[in-house]
């Protein structure tokens, strides 16, 4: 399971937003170090020994998020950046 919340700040123009979340196993137990990725943007991260993660400077979009760690199945969500809007996504991580 991956929690991907997506914050954004505005003023009079589009400001970038933070993706921050959490990713855990079928068993809810947090997922450190794996791989959170917003495909076509060259941003990523690892997650924390927490699972947590935080993807800052995203502009508003469409995007689809990619979360995987070594031994397991990507898990991808498609997730809409915009202004003033929290989003939570939840896709789970599986081993394969």
């Amino acid at each position: 399971m991956c929690l991907i919340s997506c914050t954004t700040v505005s003023r009079e123009r589009p400001i970038d937003a933070v993706l921050t979340g959490r990713i855990v196993d079928e068993r809810d137990e947090p997922v450190a170090g794996a791989q959170v990725v917003v495909e076509r943007t060259g941003f990523g991260v690892l997650t924390s020994p927490a699972g947590v993660f935080r993807i800052p400077g995203v502009a508003p979009g469409r995007y689809t998020v990619r979360a995987q760690r070594v031994g397991s199945r990507p898990s991808t969500r498609r997730v809409d950046v915009e202004q003033r809007r929290v989003l939570q996504v939840a896709p789970r991580q599986r081993r394969r």
